[in-house]
This record gives structure tokens, sequence and C-alpha cells, in this order.
């Protein structure tokens, strides 16, 4: 089973309720995620147990590719900021669910990730992106 990781923002721990109360409306209860570890613990503590890192704009991405994680950038600005990391291929971008759910899927299918039964998580991707 996959479990997502968030991991807030230190200017969004005063919003960890209210997003929770919005996680817990907004995704039905197979879907498993983990607020608290992700955002105290060391990041490098998280980083050699993450398959595959998701951001806006997150410096992460430059952490994520020391430790081999590729990214997925979903925003316009992070698409700037981490050109070379794009270029390379170690992060890809768009802001479209249905191209990262493709870009999952040959995840999956490269070894990349190693569970396919959650693939549902990506309603949840969608949601995030088209409530933006």
């Amino acid at each position: 089973d996959w479990i997502w990781f968030i991991r807030l923002h230190p200017h969004m721990l005063e919003q960890k309720e209210d997003i929770v109360k919005k996680l817990t409306n907004d995704l039905d209860n197979t879907i498993s995620y983990n607020i608290d570890e992700a955002t105290n613990l060391p990041l490098y503590a998280i980083l050699p147990y993450v398959d595959l890192h998701i951001t806006e704009w997150s410096s992460v991405v430059i952490e994520a590719k020391e430790f081999g994680v590729k990214s997925l950038i979903v925003h316009e600005f992070g698409k700037e900021l981490f050109k070379q990391e794009i270029d390379s291929e170690f992060a890809y971008y768009s802001n479209d669910a249905n191209i990262l759910q493709s870009k999952m899927r040959s995840f999956i299918s490269e070894g990349k990730v190693d569970n396919v039964s959650h693939l549902k998580s990506f309603d949840a991707l969608r949601h995030y992106l088209e409530s933006k």
C-alpha cells in the first residue's frame, strides 16, 4: 500500500488542523497519508523511504535527487526553477493530472515505484490540481 507523506512547510504549521480536516473530507479512507512524521522528522530520515517526490517548487527536488528519488513538479514556477533537473530527467513537470498519472505509470513499469494498487490516489492529486 502507498502512504502519502505530506510534509508541511514551516509557514503552514498553523494550518495543519485545517489541512487534516480537508484531507479527511476529500479523501476516502483507503488512501493512507502521514503528516506528523513527514513534517517533524528530518528530511534525510524520510527520503530513503520515498519512491517519488511530488511538489510545486520545493528545493527538496535537489535533496531527493541526491537519494535517487525522482520528482514530479506541478507548478509553472517549479518548472522554471528546476530546469536542470527536468533536462536531466530527474524531475518531470506537468500541471495536468492525466500526464502525471501517465508518468507515474511509467515509473511503475520501470520498477521505480513498487505498488500499483493505489493508483486511485491520483484522484486526490487530480482534485488538488483542479482546485487550484
